[in-house]
């Protein structure tokens, strides 16, 4: 329970160790710089993404006012039109578009926090 409502993409970090001094750590993440920024973003995004998996990150940076809605859906329409070229024109395999969405999608959000 809190791995999800205190996850990465929420901003937060847990960190646990179980035994007889065992502990749960929840740290909120805040950065000094646009570059650690920049690290944490591409860490979320990792090699590949799934539509779904997208979605969710940019409602989540949403929220976390990283994102403003208006960049939220440009970036939506972004990468729905490339999902849609890679299914039809290109007839693309659906993991090399989840390979594709990654890369484009640490693009957008690495120009953003550094603009």
């Amino acid at each position: 329970m809190l791995r999800s409502r205190f996850a990465p993409e929420n901003g937060f970090l847990v960190e646990s160790q179980r035994g007889g001094h065992g502990y749960i750590r929840v740290i909120q993440l805040n950065f000094k710089n646009c570059d650690e920024e920049v690290v944490h973003l591409s860490d979320l995004v990792g090699n590949a993404i799934t539509e779904q998996e997208s979605r969710r990150l940019l409602v989540n940076l949403q929220n976390r006012k990283v994102l403003s809605p208006r960049e939220r859906l440009i970036i939506e329409v972004s990468l729905r039109n490339q999902e849609d070229n890679g299914r039809t024109l290109f007839d693309v395999s659906p993991y090399r578009r989840d390979l594709m969405r990654a890369e484009l999608l640490k693009k957008l959000l690495t120009s953003l926090a550094l603009g």
